[in-house]
This record gives structure tokens, C-alpha cells and sequence, in this order.
């Protein structure tokens, strides 16, 4: 389990991390990768859900989805997105 802020949304740099990470977690047993989430540090502090305000709308989300997708399709070998093993979804993140 993999955690990135990427407060500021970047969606070149959320594809860069995510190519990344797939790649590394494809030729290993797999994993997950969350964004918008601040990791704990070494003080011992848990993590905390800081939420990306950036992709609150459908629009910018299919739009870095495909973003994903695009990069992916370009590794070679060739990466399979539409595997169970890849899911790419957005978790609303409510703050009461």
C-alpha cells in the first residue's frame, strides 16, 4: 500500500506516479496506490486523508483516467488495462 498527496492535482505528475507504481507493483504481488492521502511519518504520526479538491467533477476525473490508460498502453511490455488486476476509481472523501 502506497500512499502521494498531490495536493495541487497535477495530473501529469498523479500519471508519472501511477505508471510508476503499477509497473513496480505488476512485477511484484501487486498493490494498492492512494492519492490525496498524507503518509505517516517516522514521529510515528498516522496518515491523513487530505482528499484532492481537483477531481471533484467527472469531467477531470475521465479525463486523468484516460491520461492513466494512454501511458500505460506505451509500456512495453504491453500492460492490460482492462485486467481486474488495474482499477483505477475515485473515492469520495467526505469531512464532518
Amino acid at each position: 500500500m502506497e500512499f502521494k498527496l498531490c495536493e495541487n492535482g497535477n495530473t501529469q505528475t498523479i500519471t508519472r506516479h501511477c505508471c510508476s507504481y503499477i509497473c513496480a507493483f505488476l512485477n511484484s504481488d501487486g498493490g494498492t496506490l492512494y492519492f490525496g492521502v498524507k503518509e505517516s511519518t517516522l514521529s510515528g504520526k498516522k496518515s491523513v486523508v487530505i482528499g484532492m479538491q481537483n477531481f471533484r467533477n467527472e469531467k477531470k476525473r475521465d479525463l486523468l483516467r484516460g491520461q492513466i490508460v494512454s501511458s500505460l498502453l506505451q509500456m512495453r511490455p504491453a500492460v492490460n488495462c482492462v485486467s481486474p488486476r488495474i482499477d483505477i476509481e475515485f473515492i469520495p472523501v467526505s469531512f464532518t
